[in-house]
């Protein structure tokens, strides 16, 4: 699994470099563990277009952050 932090980054930096390290999973075979920001808006297009290419996804909301796992 690739751990990758994008708490630092604000929009679009942390959806930029979402997609580069979805990107890069993807030619590993591996699963992708995403820590993001509680903005509503960034993790709203991050959601949608994984949905939009049909990736599986988790959840978890932490208190200051989120984690998302995605299945590649």
């Amino acid at each position: 699994m690739v751990e990758v932090d994008l708490r630092s980054l604000r929009c679009p930096q942390q959806f930029v470099q979402f997609k580069l390290a979805l990107k890069r999973a993807q030619g590993d075979h591996r699963c992708l563990l995403l820590l993001l920001n509680t903005n509503t808006q960034e993790f709203t297009d991050i959601e949608r277009y994984l949905k939009k290419q049909g990736l599986s996804y988790a959840l978890q909301r932490q208190p200051s952050f989120y984690r998302l796992i995605v299945e590649i």
